[in-house]
């Protein structure tokens, strides 16, 4: 059994970022444990985990803010 499912994975010419469930955990867990999003670059397959700041929706648009972590 996969330890998390996709979400959502968006495509620039140079990275991947993926929005990743765990399910090895409790659904009564926190988002920040449950959600995690990774920038995955393509030419070198680095991998960069995000920190989920906000979002802002108006309907037509969504936009994530992220933060890289170090």
């Amino acid at each position: 059994m996969p330890i998390f499912q996709c979400l959502f994975l968006l495509e620039t010419t140079n990275f991947f970022i993926l929005e990743i469930k765990r399910t090895d955990i409790p659904e009564n867990s926190s988002p920040t444990d449950r959600f995690k999003w990774l920038r995955i670059k393509k030419d070198a397959s680095i991998i960069a985990s995000l920190h989920f700041r906000s979002m802002d929706s108006s309907g037509e648009i969504e936009e994530y803010f992220l933060k890289k972590i170090f």
